[in-house]
């Protein structure tokens, strides 16, 4: 009896590490473009696993409407947009009226749900919150790619996401409640990944003034993301006490071709390279998740092994 007993912890914990490994779903904009002034720029949302597994059938999806589309202009103004459903996503569009650093936003207060997707669970405030950069060719062309959207959580670049090309350093600080958020996990996933959790770019961690930086090693739609969870802001709403506030920030930007590459001489020495931490986050996201493979395999090995040892045991005894 005891021993079957061992068999199922070791089951469930293999389902637990099973599900620990399957992806979350996030609002997301993939293909993001250089849009001209003066015209139509059409924009896709979706909800399901950045960059191309959309999930319409989610309870979720329905409720994309609620929340607020608008584009934040490089001059500070704010133009809502409203969201057309198609089959799998969301559609809208803009003209922008000058040239410069766009930000397409979506902010949804879903209210007080009942959270246990993720600890701690229990009646939590639930914020989502989307930000695309899109740049746009025009005259004026106006700089804003640090000018904050006012969200509770955003990222907000320190280098021209107007003009980023691929091999340069992208750098930016995460804020919360207009103040650097300093120890806080960054998500990273390079247009490639086929799912958020299985195919991390990197991990990084924000310094001790928010600040962060890695350097991109592909072209097209890059996402950030950031869970943050405040304890201290919790409260009742209309009777609904509960134990504080979630946030899903998402963040997209657009790594475009390097342009007037530089031509490589063979003088028969290799140069030496920077080390890049992404790189060798990703690469230790990668061995931690082989391990944990292994792991799940000798897991599922030994319960099965325990419960057949024990129902034969049964046998023999009946």
């Amino acid at each position: 009896m005891k021993k079957r007993f061992l068999a199922i912890i070791l089951v469930v914990t293999l389902v637990l590490s099973m599900a620990s490994m399957a992806s979350a779903h996030e609002l997301y904009f993939v293909d993001l473009e250089e849009g001209k002034m003066g015209e139509e720029i059409e924009l896709k949302l979706w909800w399901g696993h950045f960059p191309h597994n959309p999930d319409p059938e989610s309870a979720y999806f329905n409720s994309i409407p609620e929340g607020e589309l608008y584009v934040h202009t490089p001059d500070g103004k704010e133009i809502a947009l409203e969201l057309t459903q198609q089959d799998d996503h969301y559609s809208a569009s803009f003209i922008p009226e000058t040239g410069g650093d766009f930000q397409v936003i979506f902010k949804h207060d879903r209210g007080i749900i009942d959270w246990a997707h993720g600890e701690p669970q229990g009646f939590q405030h639930i914020q989502t919150l989307v930000k695309a950069y899109i740049p746009v060719d025009g005259d004026p062309d106006l700089h804003a790619y640090d000018l904050p959207a006012n969200l509770d959580l955003e990222i907000i670049p320190k280098v021209d996401i107007g003009h980023f090309q691929l091999a340069d350093e992208f750098q930016a600080v995460l804020k919360y409640l207009g103040e650097p958020l300093a120890n806080q996990s960054i998500i990273v996933v390079s247009p490639t990944a086929t799912t958020s959790d299985a195919e991390i770019f990197a991990d990084i961690t924000t310094d001790e003034n928010g600040v962060f930086s890695f350097v991109p090693n592909d072209e097209n739609t890059w996402m950030l993301k950031v869970a943050l969870f405040d304890d201290e802001r919790g409260g009742v709403t209309d009777g609904q006490e509960y134990i504080g506030t979630r946030y899903t920030l998402t963040t997209y930007f657009l790594v475009q071709p390097q342009e007037n590459e530089e031509v490589v001489v063979d003088t028969g020495v290799t140069p030496a390279t920077p080390a890049n931490d992404a790189a060798a986050a990703t690469e230790q996201a990668n061995t931690q998740g082989k391990m944990l493979l292994i792991g799940t395999i000798i897991l599922f090995a030994g319960a099965a092994f325990l419960f057949l040892k024990g129902r034969k045991k049964g046998d023999v005894n009946a």
